[in-house]
């Protein structure tokens, strides 16, 4: 194709045009093209290129892409084997440069492409004031890249790397190879100008012979201070250190102490040299542990342990321990223990022991148990326990005791005992013992006993014992006994005995004796009077042996059987009068009527006669009168004979010579039915003595 340059082709516009042609390619220049105002130098289908000395400096391509000494770029901007340079400022000399973007590579070709920032090149080299750079690791190409920061370093051509990001991800400050997240090789300081000019963190790094590295907290490196060391001592640990305290943490255990790397002492995992405290919290000296408001807060006591809100709050006493809100708050003994809320709360005796909500709350005496909700919470008595809900709950007496739910629950007497639910509930006497359900339950007499579901329920009198369901529920009286499901029940007389079931059931008489072992009631009869239910009768009581007749001596109480068998005879017993060791035993006269004697002596010195007077109820009291007149002689040859009169108006007359004699009258008071039927009789009482 033919060459040509055409001048002002578009005549039209006379916009001034020189068009260039040939190859196939068209280039012009055209002077405010299209009415546009401006400058075009470009070609119609092909690149522009600018050349010196033979060679391409500036290319643009028909795609637009720009190369800067690259004759095929491949990006908009493309710059290739050269540095670019931004200069600014007054002086633009060759001396300063503000950025610089290059390729450096060093004689390991470890680096890759730069952005540097305020340059300086003195003649010797360029001095580098910060940068961004790539370099490539371990000197193999495909290993990856880091991005680097790197800052100039005075009097010399070397920049000094300030922070890398490695192909990890791993951030290096003053670390070329990071191997954390956060890699840091100096010293690291946190300043808050808001507050003062001062850092207020420091990590800084005190060198590798030491092995330690520290995080200081303050305006200096002295003030506050953490920091990590392994002494020569090689515990090995972590420290901090304020207000001239380190607390050292080794692998042994934690240290509060004045000097840096000292290890707690052998055998404690905490140990502090000096006093500790968390302000309304713990605080922990070399003899007190307090924890909570107020806790311990005067007078505590060498050893004393107080937990909770005004635990311990005053006077705490030696080796004392408070536990819960208010437990032994005020005045709490030596060597007590309070545990709960307010337990202890007051005046607590030493060597006492408060444990549950309000136990022993108020006054308790020494050597003094509560545990339990309200146990003993007012004016418990030295050495008392009471143990249980509410046992022992207002004036306990000295050494008393109160197991169970409410028992000896309101002024229990010194020395008593309480053990089962509501137990001596209200004023239970001195000495006195209760056990069971609700038994003893008000004003149970000093020295009385009570066993058993509601035993000795109410008013048991001093000294009285009541064992079994219901005994002496009611008013028992002094000294009596009741043994037995219901027995003595209600109103017992004083020194009274029931044994068995329903014994004595019903007002049993004073002095009495009820013995029962049927399943009906046996109530007294009277005063010092003994039924005993049953009594087997027969001839023969223990089968084919001998039957014994129950014996009792009214001298010495004793009771026993005879020594010779009887068959149901009635007999009694009297003192031998000449043998004390043996008895004498007399059985009656038995008739088939009610009948009377009186016997007697008379005389008569008239050789007539005599009157005998008997007792003046005799005729009212029987009849048919018999008499019967006994000579008293001294001789064989001489024995008198004597008459007598019938009995009239309480007398009768004896006739004869004078002389003494004997004189016995019997009479009748009544018929008998002799032989009745047994099938329509009705026979009371038990062996021999029965009657109809």
């Amino acid at each position: 194709m033919s060459s040509s340059v055409i001048i002002n082709p578009n005549k039209a516009n006379n916009n001034p045009r020189i068009d260039f042609s040939g190859n196939a390619i068209t280039a012009f220049i055209d002077i405010s093209a299209n009415a546009r105002n401006i400058f075009e130098l470009g070609t119609q289908t092909g690149d522009i290129s600018l050349v010196t000395a033979g060679t391409d400096k500036f290319r643009i391509l028909n795609n637009g892409n720009v190369g800067i000494n690259n004759n095929n770029p491949g990006y908009l901007l493309d710059i290739s084997n050269g540095t670019m340079r931004v200069s600014g400022g007054t002086n633009p000399s060759a001396n300063y440069t503000g950025i610089i973007i290059n390729q450096y590579s060093n004689t390991n070709n470890t680096y890759g492409p730069q952005l540097a920032f305020n340059i300086y090149n003195s003649g010797a080299g360029y001095f580098y004031q910060g940068g961004i750079g790539i370099s490539r690791e371990n000197n193999v190409v495909n290993y990856g890249s880091s991005l680097i920061l790197y800052a100039g370093n005075s009097g010399t051509t070397t920049g000094i790397e300030g922070l890398r990001i490695n192909s990890s991800g791993y951030v290096g400050i003053n670390q070329t190879n990071p191997q954390y997240q956060l890699d840091v090789n100096g010293t690291f300081i946190v300043a808050n100008s808001n507050i003062d000019a001062s850092p207020t963190v420091f990590i800084k790094g005190t060198g590798a012979a030491s092995g330690k590295i520290g995080l200081f907290i303050g305006n200096s490196l002295t003030t506050n201070t953490i920091s990590y060391y392994q002494p020569s001592t090689n515990i090995g640990g972590f420290g901090m250190y304020g207000g001239g305290y380190w607390l050292n943490m080794s692998t042994t255990g934690f240290y509060i102490h004045t000097a840096q790397g000292v290890g707690p002492g052998s055998g404690y995992v905490f140990d502090v040299n000096g006093s500790a405290r968390i302000q309304g919290g713990l605080t922990v000296n070399s003899n007190n542990i307090t924890l909570g408001t107020s806790a311990g807060s005067t007078s505590q006591g060498s050893n004393g342990i107080a937990i909770g809100n005004t635990a311990g709050q005053a006077s705490q006493g030696t080796n004392a321990v408070a536990i819960g809100n208010a437990a032994g708050k005020t005045l709490q003994g030596g060597n007590t223990v309070a545990i709960g809320n307010s337990a202890g709360g007051g005046t607590q005796g030493q060597y006492s022991v408060a444990i549950g909500f309000q136990a022993g709350s108020g006054t308790q005496g020494q050597y003094a148990v509560a545990m339990g909700y309200n146990a003993a919470q007012v004016n418990q008595s030295g050495y008392s326990i009471a143990i249980g809900y509410g046992a022992g709950n207002t004036n306990q007496g000295t050494t008393a005791t109160a197991v169970g739910v409410q028992s000896g629950s309101s002024t229990q007497g010194q020395f008593a005992v309480a053990v089962g639910y509501q137990c001596g509930y209200v004023n239970q006497g001195q000495y006195a013992v209760a056990m069971g359900y609700i038994c003893g339950y008000t004003n149970q007499g000093q020295y009385a006993v009570a066993i058993g579901a509601y035993a000795g329920f109410s008013s048991q009198g001093t000294y009285a014992v009541a064992i079994g369901q219901n005994a002496g529920i009611f008013n028992q009286g002094t000294s009596s006994i009741a043994i037995g499901n219901n027995a003595a029940y209600s109103n017992q007389g004083q020194y009274a005995i029931a044994i068995g079931q329903a014994a004595g059931q019903t007002a049993q008489p004073a002095n009495s004796i009820v013995i029962n072992a049927s399943s009906n009631g046996l109530n007294g009869i009277a005063v010092s009077s003994t039924r005993i239910s049953p009594l087997r009768s027969g001839t023969s009581l223990t089968g084919s042996g001998s039957v014994y007749v129950m014996l009792y001596n009214s001298t010495t109480f004793e009771v026993g059987y005879s020594s010779v068998a009887t068959v149901t005879a009635k007999t009694f017993v009297i003192p031998h009068p000449t043998t004390p060791t043996k008895y004498l035993v007399h059985a009656c006269l038995e008739g088939p009527e009610s009948g009377v004697y009186y016997r007697g002596k008379g005389e008569i010195t008239d050789n007539q006669q005599t009157t005998v007077y008997l007792p003046d109820y005799v005729d009212a009291l029987a009849t048919e009168f018999t008499v019967q007149i006994t000579p008293i002689c001294n001789h064989p040859n001489n024995i008198p004979t004597y008459g007598a009169s019938e009995v009239a108006n309480n007398q009768f007359t004896v006739y004869g010579p004078t002389g003494k004699f004997y004189w016995l009258v019997q009479g009748k008071r009544g018929d008998i039915e002799v032989e009745p039927d047994v099938y329509t009789t009705k026979v009371h009482g038990n062996g021999p003595y029965r009657w109809i």
